[in-house]
């Protein structure tokens, strides 16, 4: 059984706007046109995957569809075309076109009975365009090649009816019919769809979200917001933005060399404090210095190092790191609390974490949390230079939309 959805007043705007939390910017109308590159359809909004029944109908009684129905010819030559007052203005035959209201204006006389090819009677003397006014809205052609069947070409007027199906986010659409301008929904009184807003709708994950150049009044989008565990900024186009962590740690993975050995840092930017192998703690701080780090070298077809270092880890005078074992660390194929040879390894490393990230065509830019790059309530972080702010505090929104380089927002 088809649910079916009873609407009051057709919408015919836009309304609302942004506001914190999860208010939305606007709503979308009862009955719209949705605009595409295919052309127009009418969108109809209600309760979620439920069907609503629409009804097309021509602005103008004398537009509607072309149709072509065959019209038998008896061996007098004559057709009937029954039920011509719903065949629109005008009906085409052979090369022939007779205006319906001029003919069905005349007087109604018989049809003549036709015996053997010899019509009982002559025929009325009124005619238009050569066709004859006949009963019940009759028109009766003559003059034609007897006994065979010939093409009427007409415009069907009559109303078109079908149903829509809402998406997940509560709105359907379909493409009326040529020159069915009028639509009714539900039983309702028809509206000519051409003066319904205009606007252009997706729907993703269950939110709609609308063309933001459509929405009234203009939408307001902050220029740091979060939607989820993200970080979002919106602002011009094509921008370079550089964000800073403070305080998070920089987590990567790295390998370790040939000989299981592991440097970490640069002399621009040294390691201090604990790292992390695999979650395993090292302290850099107490770790002895040595003047330099030994090559990893093939010799006699296996590889070792250049030199036996005085220590397994030790700093250099630079202030980078060199490790080849962790207490506890245990790697398949490598000797109990070493790295072995090419091991990939989860390395977490104290200090300010810089994410370079550049807007779309919108202006919109996205820092996603990840596992390696928590992004928490209490994260603390600063764009480009700018004062610094926390996750928390930031304005929640679900975030707008880059669509063929237009901006969408998000819509109940």
């Amino acid at each position: 059984m088809k649910r079916l959805i009873k609407f009051g007043l057709f919408g015919v705007a836009i309304a609302g706007a942004i506001a914190s939390g999860d208010q939305a910017f606007g709503q979308v109308p009862s009955v719209f046109v949705q605009t595409g590159t295919s052309g127009n359809r009418v969108g109809v909004s209600g309760t979620p995957r439920t069907q609503v029944p629409v009804t097309f109908t021509p602005t103008n009684p004398n537009l509607g569809q072309p149709r072509t129905r065959p019209i038998r010819v008896n061996a007098c030559g004559f057709a009937v075309v029954p039920n011509a007052n719903t065949l629109g203005n005008t009906i085409s035959y052979l090369a022939q076109t007779a205006n319906v209201s001029a003919v069905l204006a005349l007087p109604v006389r018989e049809v003549p009975t036709c015996v053997n090819g010899v019509p009982s009677s002559p025929l009325p003397t009124t005619q238009a365009d050569g066709a004859y006014n006949a009963p019940n809205n009759s028109i009766l052609l003559v003059g034609l090649t007897p006994s065979r069947v010939i093409d009427l070409t007409y415009t069907d007027s009559s109303p078109v009816s079908r149903f829509i199906t809402l998406n997940q986010c509560g709105f359907g659409l379909t493409t009326p019919p040529a020159n069915y301008g009028n639509i009714s929904v539900n039983g309702g009184a028809p509206v000519d769809w051409g003066s319904l807003p205009v606007s252009l709708f997706n729907c993703v994950s269950g939110n709609t979200f609308a063309r933001a150049a459509s929405v009234t009044p203009a939408p307001t989008i902050p220029a740091t917001f979060r939607d989820g565990t993200s970080i979002w900024y919106y602002g011009a186009p094509f921008t370079e933005i550089t964000t800073t962590f403070e305080g998070a740690p920089n987590i990567r993975s790295a390998t370790s060399d040939r000989c299981g050995g592991l440097l970490l840092g640069t002399a621009t930017n040294p390691v201090n404090g604990t790292v992390k192998v695999n979650g395993l703690s090292v302290n850099t701080d107490t770790l002895p210095t040595a003047a330099a780090r030994p090559r990893c070298l093939l010799s006699g077809g296996n590889y070792a190092f250049e030199f036996v270092p005085t220590a397994p880890n030790f700093k250099l005078p630079n202030g980078q790191v060199f490790l080849s074992e962790v207490v506890g660390l245990n790697i398949n194929g490598a000797p109990v609390n070493k790295f072995g040879d090419r091991s990939i390894l989860n390395v977490e490393v104290p200090g300010v974490r810089t994410v370079n990230s550049r807007t779309n065509a919108c202006g919109l830019a996205q820092i996603r949390s990840t596992s390696n790059a928590p992004i928490l309530l209490a994260t603390l972080f600063t764009k480009s230079g700018s004062a610094q702010e926390t996750f928390s505090n930031l304005p929640e929104l679900v975030a707008p939309r880059c669509t063929n380089n237009e901006l969408f927002v998000r819509v109940p």
